[in-house]
């Protein structure tokens, strides 16, 4: 089973670039040549634009590691040390999940595609919610299936929550369920996002037995390292 762990990091936006080259150049190279990593990306967030429903405050940076499984990923954590896998560099906080990805076809397609185009939208529904599996089964069989015909849209996947023994102590963000779609441009996600397809998502939203919980809507900037 593939899964994805996902670290958080927030900070003032005059550390930004320094952060995000400090993981580009050092700290991405470095866990690469973890055996038990198959590949990471990077999040740093879109600053030139945001869809009218986007939320405050993102975090400045968003680190993704892909492991076969959730032994290799205790693997890695239990052969350093937090400040050497992760530095923070002034960072004022950050949270952690551990997921199961999962990848659905968009319209079209038979089998879904690589995650390639740089634009990725990554939703987060989190705690406290009346019931979470409920709500969860919902949006897996109802959100995804019309995501997909987004125009424009080039990939569609959830993530669900994976129980695992923390070894590195950041808090856990408290997501119950994950959404990421993506695009080629912000420009292509606005587009999409005006269209009737929203009107679509919006209205399974409200027929879901369940009203969601808080929320969070970024859009990012994903740059994919392979080994």
């Amino acid at each position: 089973m593939t899964v994805n762990y996902f670290l958080y990091i927030k900070a003032p936006p005059e550390i930004r670039d320094p952060l995000q080259n400090l993981y580009r150049n050092s700290v991405v190279p470095g866990l690469l040549k973890n055996n038990e990593i198959e590949s990471i990306h990077l999040f740093t967030r879109h600053i030139k634009g945001r869809l009218s429903n986007d939320d405050e405050n993102p975090p400045e940076l968003t680190l993704q590691i892909d492991v076969s499984s959730i032994e290799g990923l205790h693997a890695i954590f239990a052969s350093s040390e937090l400040t050497t896998l992760f530095p923070l560099l002034g960072a004022s906080g950050a949270t952690q999940d551990v997921f199961r990805p999962i990848h659905y076809p968009i319209a079209g397609e038979v089998d879904s595609l690589p995650r390639s185009a740089p634009l990725s939208y990554n939703v987060r529904y989190y705690q406290p919610i009346e019931d979470a599996k409920e709500f969860v089964e919902f949006y897996l069989t109802h959100h995804p299936q019309i995501l997909a015909y987004m125009p424009l849209i080039r990939n569609v996947l959830c993530y669900l929550p994976v129980q695992w023994d923390d070894q590195i102590g950041f808090p856990n963000s408290g997501c119950i369920i994950g959404n990421e779609v993506v695009f080629d441009s912000f420009e292509e996600l606005q587009a999409a996002n005006g269209s009737n397809v929203r009107v679509r998502l919006r209205e399974d939203m409200r027929a879901c037995p369940v009203p969601a919980g808080p929320s969070t809507h970024f859009a990012f900037m994903r740059e994919d390292f392979f080994k």
